[in-house]
């Protein structure tokens, strides 16, 4: 073969392509279907179609008017890196089942329609798929093969402007930084990741780089994954979508370390909507929503799956907002650490009540699988059940805070724990006042009890000290409830029903019978230390009476 005929041959496939580009038609390869993913097929002879030539087609130097078609190449090996930078192409560019070596460079570029359908992408030194800052009404990479091993994205689409992103099926692979690398890209309409999409990447910036991303809708479905076993699989602080971020479908998250697997803080979304999904992380949180704000509503349903390690919280949703619904079924929540936090709702606020969860599971969740006790999100769960008319839950949930607020040791010191046990007891910490009628009725019983079987420690008294005198003579030592003087029958015992009128007036503050006025303890040892008791009955009764009616007071001003 002599020198001149592989330049022949370079020079026919030139013409070859540019006549199909100007008249619409596909350049296929001349070897029949093509095997992009086999590496043996491409070392057998491939058609080879020079990087150069591509360019030189995209710039206008081969062709003057290209079909509204554009460029349609299949089956192809590219020689050399594909340099499109800088250009601005307003033809579509299609490419099916090709082998790009040493990758693509499409920077700062502007595209009408860029499609690498079933492609193979690779570099050695470099980003395979080079984007950064293009700007590009569609760009399809369906059943794609990315793979890299560089420390910048595999995928670099940072600072990107597209109209749709369409990634149904992609294989992308970067054994030294990220699969995707798209901090600040915008995706005006769709950006979907379906159809058993296998993203694997390394390190602390995530498989997925999407800090500060602007996209309409999100869509991570159809039994597609994202791992990385050294950091985050999906970092989106910040991200904004305008519709929906979806997580469904047997999509399965994985990372590693104290960033969480999938990291959404300050996201700003229309919707979250995570089902029959999974989300693992062995070293940390599952998912990091803290500050999430969620216009239209935050879903876990049908089937979400959560596993993580970490005392901070297995879901974090601390500081998260909705203006929609709150919906929480996840199917299971694991901690792999000895007791572990499942989820941190600290500062978390939604409409209505929540759904998906029963108020014993919320409130049994809040106590004892929270990082930490907090209040506001017993205030806001009360606040939600009071404002839906369910008094009796709100109360429910507010003496539950108060426990836990004890449990926990929310409470430093020492003489707060003592009266927080004291009202709980008494009073439910006040919104059981109840509690306090029922302790005043007891104390009244035991008096009752007191006087009925200590018929000794009562008696009647005469008019004089003379008749005292004479009286005390003639009673028992330990008859110590008696008629009071000037009373009928002075010195003889009291009767049952007088005795029981007695305790009325002693245990229960502001009703009387007047039975002291005719019977009243005596002066025996008995009725001294009955005495005594009287005492203590009165200030018991006076302070379960002051309790009740501030109790009271404090339910009717709540309600």
């Amino acid at each position: 073969m002599s020198d001149s005929e592989p330049q022949d041959r370079e020079a026919t496939l030139a013409a070859s392509l540019a006549s199909a580009v100007q008249t619409g038609g596909l350049f296929n390869s001349d070897r029949g279907p093509a095997e992009p993913f086999d590496a043996k097929w491409w070392d057998a002879g491939a058609t080879v179609v020079k990087a150069e030539t591509i360019r030189d087609i995209a710039i206008g130097k081969l062709i003057e008017k290209p079909d509204p078609r554009g460029l349609r190449i299949l089956g192809v090996k590219i020689g050399g890196r594909l340099d499109l930078k800088y250009l601005n192409v307003a033809f579509p560019l299609q490419f099916w089942a090709c082998y790009f070596p040493e990758g693509i460079d499409l920077r700062d570029a502007a595209f009408a329609d860029v499609t690498l359908a079933g492609c193979r992408i690779e570099c050695a030194d470099r980003s395979p798929l080079m984007a950064a800052r293009t700007k590009v009404d569609v760009l399809r990479l369906t059943k794609s093969q990315i793979t890299a091993d560089v420390e910048i994205g595999a995928a670099h689409l940072q600072g990107a402007q597209i109209g749709n992103l369409i990634a149904d099926g992609i294989r992308i692979t970067n054994r030294s930084g990220p699969a995707v690398s798209a901090d600040g890209m915008t995706v005006r309409q769709e950006f979907f990741l379906r159809d058993g999409v296998k993203i694997s990447g390394e390190g602390k910036k995530g498989a997925v780089h999407l800090i500060g991303a602007s996209v309409g809708h999100f869509e991570l479905t159809g039994d597609s994954e994202i791992r990385n076993l050294s950091g985050p699989g999906v970092i989106a602080d910040g991200i904004r979508v305008g519709q929906g971020l979806f997580v469904k479908h047997g999509a399965v998250v994985t990372g590693a370390g104290p960033l969480a697997a999938l990291r959404l803080v300050g996201a700003h979304v229309g919707r979250v909507e995570l089902s029959d999904s999974r989300i693992f992380n062995l070293s940390g949180p599952a998912l990091d929503a803290g500050g999430l704000r969620a216009e239209q509503g935050i879903f876990f349903t049908d089937g979400f799956e959560a596993f993580g390690a970490t005392g901070a919280g297995v879901v974090r949703l601390d500081r998260a907002k909705t203006d929609g619904g709150f919906v929480f079924e996840a199917s299971r929540l694991i901690n792999l650490t000895d007791e572990g936090a499942l989820i941190h709702v600290d500062g978390l606020t939604y409409p209505g009540l929540p759904i998906g969860q029963s108020l014993s599971w919320w409130l049994n969740t809040l106590d004892r699988s929270t990082p930490n006790y907090a209040a506001q999100p017993y205030q806001h769960l009360a606040a939600a059940y009071s404002a839906a008319g369910h008094d009796s839950e709100a109360r429910r949930t507010r003496i539950a805070q108060r426990k836990s607020q004890i449990r926990r040791g929310a409470l430093t010191e020492r003489r707060e724990r003592v009266w927080a046990r004291f009202t709980g007891l008494a009073l439910g910490y006040g919104y059981q006042p109840w509690r306090a009628l029922l302790s005043l009725f007891l104390l009244a019983l035991i008096a009752i009890g007191i006087s009925v079987f200590s018929e000794s420690a009562y008696s009647h008294t005469k008019s004089s000290t003379e008749s005292s005198a004479s009286s005390r003579a003639t009673s028992s030592p330990n008859n110590a409830y008696s008629h009071t003087r000037g009373s009928p029958g002075s010195g003889a015992p009291c009767s049952a029903l007088e005795r029981v009128g007695v305790a009325l007036d002693v245990s229960i503050p502001l009703i009387k019978t007047n039975a002291r006025s005719s019977c009243d303890l005596n002066t025996t040892p008995t009725g001294q230390r009955l005495t005594v008791v009287h005492w203590v009955i009165q200030v018991l009764a006076w302070g379960f009476a002051t309790l009740f009616v501030a109790g009271f007071t404090s339910v009717v001003r709540k309600t």
